[in-house]
């Protein structure tokens, strides 16, 4: 499958899954937009040769970052848009297979199969602390401006 259809793929399953979450009709464009962007995000630097745990803090940290400016816009809360951006990153595909080498007392298969997991979601996790860090830190900065701005006038 080229990377093309697998973008295309991850934005409409991004699209489906916003509609279990309740996201509106009109965002829904947007919802799959950062499913598709964080694929094509992983799809780019994969090929460009980072590591995956780099890559997949990088993915995680641009789908965090895009749900929680895209929330501020449309004024919903920031998991609106974050959670269908996450969906091309889950490692479902990885997990069965560890847990597939597990139940077949694969023991190479699964540690071979586990650390992929588990650098996927530990890297999905540190992505998603720093960019909710920065984001967190950038608008105390604004608001610590803002008050400053309104005592001096």
């Amino acid at each position: 499958m080229n990377d093309a259809v697998r973008i295309l793929l991850s934005a409409v399953s991004a699209a489906g899954i916003s509609l279990a979450f309740r996201v509106r009709k009109r965002d829904l464009w947007l919802a799959a937009l950062c499913g598709g962007l964080t694929r094509a995000v992983l799809i780019g630097l994969t090929a460009a040769g980072l590591p995956r745990l780099a890559t997949v803090i990088l993915a995680a940290g641009l789908a965090s970052l895009l749900g929680q400016i895209l929330s501020q816009v449309r004024r919903v809360p920031p998991n609106y848009f974050i959670y269908p951006a996450i969906l091309p990153m889950l490692p479902g595909g990885q997990l069965y297979q560890t847990m597939a080498a597990l139940t077949a007392r694969d023991t190479a298969g699964f540690l071979r199969s586990g650390s992929q997991t588990l650098v996927t979601v530990l890297g999905m996790s540190i992505g998603f602390v720093l960019s909710s860090t920065a984001v967190y830190y950038a608008e105390t900065l604004r608001r610590r401006a803002t008050q400053e701005g309104e005592e001096n006038a």
